[in-house]
């Protein structure tokens, strides 16, 4: 539903106005995308066994791992930056980076995800690494996520340091993004076979957080080759640009999920009346068994054998004795969560240019009228025979 032929072009009328503008070169266009890796492999190689065999095993890691979210950045000449660990920690240990592919960067958070402070510090090591500046800037192509696309801070360094940010639309990823067409698969791939090849040279033990960079970076240079980045932009259209590299064939899934909507100033919201409510007590017109000479209802299932002249033909009811004082009005309270929904859905997803002057004025109003007050601490019983040693403690 999301990947369809208007929205695609709406992608592409922006990104041909910013290459019309700064005139980008293919190692002026980037691509940046995370990705999780775990100790313990999501997918696994084909197995040789014998015909037959109801149980084939498999050497593993480990029933349950780690994930750890990794940074990835590819530009359209085939350049990759080193890649970004963020690992599921509160401090920092500089034993998760032993062996990691050179140049690579940690960073270390107790869920693990990327935050929006993370990739601000991330975007820093990227304008280093591309030597961006506002008289020879770079395109950076990423995913709507709330990290990427809600953070002033993250839009004012990029806009001081010559950062053009565009976002692909919502749920065009698996079609638009080059990391996602023609890096990530080879990685995962990759990356399988280096963890099986280290379970089978150090037998017994098992995939740790400190072993998890060394495997990643064996994988990550039999992975980012020139070819597959410079591939996975051309697929897209990106470079070379092709804005029609999609044909009718790939937005057909799309069709049958096409409706006529409003648009909003900053998002499409769906226009569908409220069903009305009809009271109990209204008086309907009962269902007719018999018919007339001169009316004859077609039989519905022609050519079926459990459907003859004696099976009884019922008329289509309706609704003739419905006054409007049996119609219940939507309740107050329903419009206004209605009006709520339509008001936050302002940055639901979009594609944009988040560096640009109106994107960032209406993101600041955004989070200048939506500021979250603490919630009011919920008081529970306490009783004071549970601490004897303890006075004047409250009741609640």
């Amino acid at each position: 539903m999301g990947f369809n032929k208007r929205v695609v072009d709406d992608f592409f009328q922006l990104l041909g106005g910013l290459m019309d503008q700064y005139k980008f070169k293919p190692d002026r266009i980037y691509n940046c995308d995370e990705t999780g890796i775990s100790s313990v492999p999501k997918s696994k190689s084909k197995i040789i066994a014998s015909k037959g065999r109801k149980q084939v095993g498999a050497i593993t890691s480990a029933e349950r791992g780690e994930t750890v979210t990794v940074e990835i950045c590819m530009n359209a000449a085939g350049t990759y930056m080193p890649p970004f660990f963020i690992f599921p920690r509160k401090r920092f240990n500089s034993e998760f980076m032993r062996n990691a592919p050179i140049g690579s960067i940690a960073e270390f958070h107790q869920s693990g995800w990327m935050q929006k402070d993370i990739f601000e510090k991330w975007m820093v090591h990227f304008i280093q690494f591309s030597h961006a500046t506002q008289d020879n800037p770079v395109l950076l192509l990423l995913d709507g996520h709330c990290t990427h696309t809600k953070s002033i801070e993250l839009i004012q360094i990029a806009r001081d340091n010559g950062v053009v940010l565009l976002c692909f639309p919502p749920h065009c990823t698996h079609r638009l993004q080059p990391l996602d067409v023609a890096f990530m698969k080879p990685l995962s791939t990759y990356y399988d076979k280096e963890t099986t090849n280290w379970l089978r040279n150090h037998g017994g033990d098992v995939v740790t957080l400190k072993q998890l960079a060394e495997i990643f970076g064996l994988a990550f240079i039999k992975a980012a080759t020139m070819t597959t980045a410079i591939n996975g932009f051309q697929k897209t259209g990106i470079c070379p640009f092709n804005p029609d590299i999609f044909n009718d064939l790939d937005f057909m899934a799309a069709e049958t999920t096409n409706v006529l909507i409003e648009n909003d100033d900053m998002a499409q919201v769906s226009s569908v009346p409220p069903l009305p409510v009809i009271r109990e007590s209204c008086t309907l017109p009962e269902a007719s068994n018999s018919t007339t000479d001169n009316e004859k209802v077609p039989d519905p299932m022609p050519g079926c054998s459990h459907w003859n002249d004696q099976t009884p033909k019922v008329k289509k009811t309706t609704f003739k004795n419905v006054s409007p004082e049996d119609v219940l009005p939507v309740p107050q309270q329903t419009l206004e969560n209605r009006e709520k929904k339509k008001r936050n859905s302002r940055f639901r997803g979009k594609t944009a240019v988040i560096t640009e002057s109106p994107y960032k004025k209406a993101l600041e109003e955004h989070q200048k009228n939506s500021k979250k007050f603490p919630a009011k601490r919920k008081v529970t019983n306490v009783k004071k025979s549970y601490f004897p040693n303890l006075t004047n403690l409250p009741t609640k």
